[in-house]
């Protein structure tokens, strides 16, 4: 099946432009030109200015990192409910090895660098630049941070005997949480994005419940916090709302139960949301090298699947008016 911008495009008897269609690049007028050749004005292939934003038409080299980035973040999300696992088993096995947490940390480390480094890879030759602070960026550095403190929080005072105050270990603690949970509010951003851009509604309505999900997960977890190290719900903030010890019981129950079913719900949707981008993204990948710089998603096998360089001289369009 064709793609419907692409096909709805008006031509001449000749396959040229009709109508005034301006390069997303630079904005030339694209009138006149072949939908399979580029604007002459900055190299761009016409076709992306069809498809615009659409990932049918991006480079598939990019969409192949992309969809490594997926599959090895899933790899990194399972070794981490693997690792919390084996935290509930050790209470019940004491003689489990204290290695197998710091190796778990380490491949999860590794995995989790790896994964968010491929997947906030920037678009090559995008046809708009992006803004300097966006999802990508935010959830490339703000997870790296998470992950990387983690390791060491983790994997150091293991390997190398070292220690730190009860104090200091909170408050690193705290500080990594607040970084990972800032880097995966800003992936689901990222991969709503990406849902967009393949016109993938279900994919688009996944991420966004999972968004909702980690922003009741985070507030769970910051008043059980609070509530823990401060006693929120004893104080003349709240007294009249938790008077009763009653009232106290009740909503440390409510709170407790919004963090840890929340971060169970939400990690059971990441690792159901992972591998399904995987999925679509390598399944796009394979379509954009059959219509790289197409003007239809779905060409027949007769067309031309890879548009000239250089124009031709009867390629010059008319200038923009």
């Amino acid at each position: 099946m064709k793609d419907s911008a692409a096909s709805a495009t008006p031509v001449d008897d000749q396959g040229r432009l009709l109508g005034d269609f301006a390069c997303q690049r630079c904005g030339y007028n694209l009138r006149s030109l072949l939908p399979t050749g580029i604007c002459v004005e900055c190299g761009t292939p016409i076709a992306r200015s069809l498809h615009g934003r659409n990932l049918a038409a991006s480079d598939p080299r990019w969409l192949d990192v992309l969809a490594s980035g997926f599959v090895i973040l899933w790899i990194s999300a399972l070794i981490a409910a693997g690792a919390a696992v084996l935290t509930v088993v050790r209470e019940s096995i004491s003689t489990l090895p204290v290695w197998l947490d710091a190796t778990l940390s380490a491949l999860m480390f590794v995995t989790g660098v790896v994964g968010c480094w491929r997947l906030t890879t920037p678009e090559p030759d995008a046809l708009k630049p992006e803004r300097p602070i966006n999802a990508r960026i935010i959830f490339r550095y703000a997870f790296g941070i998470a992950v990387v403190g983690s390791f060491f929080l983790a994997v150091v005072p293991t390997w190398f005997g070292l220690s730190m105050s009860s104090r200091l270990f909170n408050l690193v603690t705290i500080a990594l949480a607040l970084c990972g949970a800032i880097g995966l509010g800003a992936l689901l951003v990222h991969v709503h994005d990406l849902a967009r851009r393949l016109n993938d509604r279900g994919l688009a309505l996944l991420a966004i419940m999972a968004e909702f999900t980690l922003v009741v997960t985070v507030i769970g977890f910051a008043v059980f916090a609070s509530n823990f190290h401060f006693k929120i719900l004893h104080s003349q903030l709240l007294g009249p709302l938790v008077a009763s010890n009653f009232g106290v019981m009740v909503a440390h129950s409510i709170v407790r139960f919004a963090s840890y079913w929340g971060a169970a719900v939400f990690s059971a949707m990441l690792l159901v949301l992972l591998p399904l981008f995987w999925k679509r993204i390598a399944d796009t990948a394979a379509l954009a090298r059959r219509t790289w710089a197409s003007p239809s998603p779905t060409p027949t096998l007769s067309s031309s699947l890879t548009p000239s360089t250089t124009p031709s001289a009867t390629d010059t369009p008319r200038p923009a008016q």
